[in-house]
């Protein structure tokens, strides 16, 4: 049963990962063009690719509390791993969606 459980939610974070990426496509490739006021175009240009990538950030911090409900050691020791071995990445990654 177990298996069924972890084959149904990782089908659902592909699902989401694919709405993130597909709403991010329709915009920038099919919306963005019909938008004509400069204003307006610019920060749509500007703020989709950030609601993009806040999108992925809750998106992994939701697998991680899933992860971290069932293996917590394990979960910590991956995050940690992760955060070393990715360091420049979270850091400009943090620095781009703050700043």
């Amino acid at each position: 049963m177990s298996g069924l459980i972890f084959k149904a939610y990782f089908i659902s974070v592909i699902f989401n990962l694919a709405v993130v990426f597909g709403a991010y496509w329709f915009v920038i490739k099919l919306v963005l063009p019909f938008i004509k006021n400069d204003k307006w175009h610019d920060r749509v240009k500007f703020y989709v690719p950030l609601l993009r990538n806040l999108m992925i950030f809750l998106l992994i911090l939701d697998i991680l509390l899933d992860l971290g409900k069932v293996f917590p050691f394990l979960t910590i020791g991956v995050v940690t791993g992760l955060v070393i071995i990715f360091w420049n990445y979270v850091k400009e990654f943090c620095q781009g969606t703050v700043f």
